[in-house]
C-alpha cells in the first residue's frame, strides 16, 4: 500500500540590519549619514577592524554587539532549519520506500529519525508521526493475522498481545499528532491552513481507526476507542461516514464484550435512526449479554429478545444475522422463560436503565 504524503516546508530566512557594520564607518560630524540595510550573511562577511573597533564610540559598540547576536543565532537557527529539512526529505523518501516493501521495521525507524529532526513543526512532524502509525498498524494485522491463524492455540494469546503492542503504538503516534497540532497555530495562508485542518482531521479519524484494532487485542481498551470515535464524529461532515464511525463505536463495544457501553452507543444510534434494523440486531444481542451478567436481569433479557423480534419481522431472509437472530430468540425462551413481544422495542428515545 503506497502511502503519499504532502507537508509545508520548512522555512529560511536571512535576518536584514540596518547598518550593521557601517555604524563604525560614520563620522560624528555627519549624523545624517545614510545607512545601508544588509543581511546577516553580508553583515558577518565583513567584520570591523580592531582599529574601528577601537575608535568607535561604547553606543556603536553596543548596537554592534546586539546585530552580532542577533544575526549569529539566526544564521545558527537557520543551518539547524536547513538541516532538518535535509533529514526530513531524506526520511520520508527512505521511510516510504521501506513502507511499499512492508519493511515495517526500517519505515518506523526512519520516521522516527525525520519526527525527532523537527518535533515541533507541524507540517513535517505529524506526517511523519501518521506514517510511522500506518507503519506499525500493519505490522500489527500481520502480527494479528499470524496469531489467530497459528494451529498451536496455546501460542495465539501472546502473539495477539504482540500485535496489541504495535496497534497501542500506532494510537500513541497519532495522538501525538493531534497534540501537536493542537499546541500550533493554523497558518494566516489559506492553502496552508486548508493542509493543516485536513491533517489534523485525517490525524483524528486515522487515531480513530487504530483504537479500533487496538480493542481486537486488547477489550480493556474499549471504552477509550469509542471516545476516540466520539471526536471523530465531532468533525466528521459526511452523512455516510458519520454514521458508519457511529455503528463501528457501537460495535467495538460490543466485540469487546463490554455490554453497557454497546448497549448505549446502539442506543444512540436507534434514537437517530429508529428504523435502523441492523441496530436493533446488535441492540438486542447487547440487552441480551448485559442482563445475562453475573446480577441476571430478566427485564433486560425480555427487552433484548423484543428487538431480536423486531429485527427478525423486518429483516429479509437473506440477512446472515436472521437465523442467529432466531435462535437466540428460541434459546433465551428455554434459558430465562421470556416470549418476545410484539412492538415492546423502543426505538425512539434513550432507555432508562
Amino acid at each position: 500500500m503506497k502511502q503519499k504524503f504532502l507537508f509545508g516546508s520548512l522555512l529560511m530566512a536571512s535576518l536584514i540590519v540596518v547598518g550593521g557594520n557601517e555604524v563604525f564607518a560614520q563620522k560624528k560630524d555627519d549624523p545624517a549619514a545614510k545607512v545601508q540595510p544588509q543581511t546577516c550573511e553580508e553583515f558577518l562577511a565583513k567584520p570591523p577592524t580592531a582599529e574601528q573597533i577601537k575608535q568607535a564610540s561604547e553606543e556603536s559598540r553596543k548596537q554592534y554587539d546586539a546585530q552580532l547576536k542577533e544575526c549569529t543565532d539566526a544564521m545558527a537557527k537557520n543551518t539547524s532549519i536547513k538541516n532538518a529539512n535535509e533529514v526530513v526529505n531524506r526520511t520520508l523518501k527512505e521511510g516510504g520506500a521501506a513502507l511499499d516493501k512492508k519493511d515495517y521495521d526500517t519505515a518506523v525507524a526512519k520516521f522516527d529519525e525525520g519526527y525527532n529532526a523537527a518535533p515541533d513543526y507541524w507540517g513535517s512532524a505529524t506526517v511523519m508521526l501518521r506514517n510511522k502509525a500506518i507503519a506499525l498498524r500493519a505490522r500489527g494485522v500481520d502480527k494479528f493475522n499470524a496469531a489467530v491463524k497459528n494451529p498451536d492455540k496455546a501460542a495465539r494469546p501472546a502473539g495477539i498481545a504482540d500485535a496489541g503492542k504495535d496497534f497501542q503504538g500506532s494510537v500513541d503516534s497519532l495522538q501525538k499528532a493531534v497534540d501537536v497540532f493542537g499546541k500550533s497555530t493554523a497558518p494566516a495562508d489559506a492553502a496552508q491552513a486548508k493542509s493543516f485542518n485536513d491533517g489534523k482531521s485525517i490525524a483524528i479519524a486515522d487515531r480513530a481507526e487504530s483504537y479500533r484494532l487496538l480493542v481486537k487485542a486488547d477489550s480493556s481498551k474499549a471504552a477509550d476507542g469509542v471516545k476516540a470515535y466520539e471526536d471523530y464524529l465531532a468533525i466528521e461532515t459526511d452523512p455516510a461516514k458519520k454514521s458508519k464511525a457511529q455503528f463501528t463505536a457501537a460495535d467495538l463495544a460490543l466485540e469487546a464484550g463490554n455490554s453497557d457501553l454497546a448497549v448505549t452507543e446502539f442506543q444512540k444510534i436507534l434514537s437517530a435512526e429508529p428504523t435502523n434494523s441492523k441496530a436493533m440486531y446488535k441492540l438486542g444481542i447487547a440487552l441480551i449479554a448485559q442482563g445475562s451478567g453475573e446480577t441476571p436481569d430478566k427485564a433486560k433479557v425480555q427487552e433484548g429478545v423484543n428487538y431480536l423480534q423486531k429485527f427478525a419481522d423486518s429483516a429479509p431472509d437473506a440477512d446472515p444475522d436472521k437465523e442467529y437472530a432466531k435462535a437466540t430468540i428460541e434459546a433465551m425462551k428455554a434459558e430465562n422463560n421470556v416470549t418476545p413481544v410484539k412492538g415492546a422495542a423502543k426505538t425512539g428515545g434513550k432507555r432508562k436503565n
